[in-house]
């Protein structure tokens, strides 16, 4: 292609370009009123842990309580089944045991775990999150490639 290069698609519509990233408030949430006394102690400890981590925002409170609830569904999904197992007999007309089936628990558990999954995810609560969340502090202390000798400087 012949000639300057092309604007990026936001400018050429009029549109703003962020020159820096948005930083949300610190402060953490108040832990919600409607969470159940147990889901308020797993708000708090994952809370006090993404303090510790220098992640917690109060923006994210709802995510956090989304977290907490789930987690606690987790358990006691857990717990169920430990109690009456992975399968429920079926019986026939006759009264006859005619095979198992799933318990429907077991989904529902296995539901609940991939939603924590992605949530840890997201709030860097799993070692792979934690490691990318690193390694990209590491990128930004430590510029690879032309960035290392020229220092690309933004203006804000």
């Amino acid at each position: 292609m012949s000639g300057p290069p092309r604007k990026p698609n936001a400018i050429r519509r009029g549109g703003v370009v962020a020159t820096t990233k948005p930083r949300p408030n610190p402060t953490p949430p108040e832990c919600p009123q409607y969470l159940k006394p147990l889901e308020a102690a797993v708000w708090r400890s994952v809370v006090d842990e993404l303090q510790a981590m220098g992640t917690a925002a109060c923006s994210d409170g709802a995510i956090y309580a989304r977290y907490a609830a789930l987690t606690v569904e987790w358990w006691e999904l857990h717990k169920d089944i430990q109690e009456n197992g992975r399968t429920q007999e079926v019986f026939g007309k006759e009264g006859k045991l005619v095979g198992r089936n799933p318990r429907p628990e077991v989904k529902m558990r296995n539901a609940v775990g991939t939603e924590l999954r992605h949530i840890e995810a997201e709030l860097g609560l799993t070692p792979a999150a934690r490691e990318r969340l690193t390694a990209a502090l590491r990128e930004i202390a430590e510029p690879q490639g032309k960035g290392r000798f020229f220092g690309a400087k933004v203006a804000g």
